[in-house]
């Protein structure tokens, strides 16, 4: 069961996307999604803080958008995964999207490794998102994006894999 603020941040997501069909239904111009970008994000990772810095590459044919992201993400607060904190993770992910004009909704398929306070790391994330990014110009770009299966699976079988699902807003600059 959802707790009160991933339900809050659920229903900001909803909205956030309902924002944006609104805003690109009077477009004339089409976008271009095809480039290099870099920004930054904030939002939740299981109750706790979480800010992330990535860049990506991708390309649009017609309406469809395929690209890579790279991501770091750093956690703000104390998350426990099994004997040790995790700090972070590094991932690399395939973008797939559909473009109507100035929105952007994509899913993306990723992997990475964990950070944790001990100084170990090996643990892979993989992660599954769903979002939606807007450009409100050429260059300027904001989404909502939100990972609906994230798991660290240790390298050691003995260890539980957790849960890390997160909700993130996002803005970024396209070069």
């Amino acid at each position: 069961m959802p707790t009160e603020l991933e339900t809050t941040l659920i229903i900001v997501f909803y909205k956030a996307v309902g924002a944006a069909i609104i805003a690109a239904l009077p477009c004339a111009a089409a976008a271009e999604w095809s480039g290099v970008y870099a920004g930054a994000a904030l939002g939740s990772l299981e109750e706790k803080a979480g800010a992330s810095a990535f860049a990506g590459a991708q390309y649009q044919y017609s309406s469809l958008v395929a690209g890579l992201e790279l991501e770091y993400t750093k956690v703000l607060a104390e998350d426990g995964i099994g004997s040790a904190e995790l700090t972070g993770f590094t991932t690399a992910a395939l973008r797939l999207g559909w473009s109507f004009d100035e929105m952007l909704v994509y899913f993306s398929q990723g992997v990475g490794s964990a950070d944790e306070d001990n100084n170990k790391s090996g643990d892979v994330i993989v992660q599954t998102q769903f979002g939606i990014d807007y450009q409100f110009d050429k260059s300027v770009v904001i989404g909502a994006q939100y990972e609906v299966a994230g798991a660290v699976i240790s390298a050691l079988a003995d260890d539980e894999p957790a849960d890390l699902d997160s909700f993130r807003l996002r803005v970024a600059y396209q070069f």
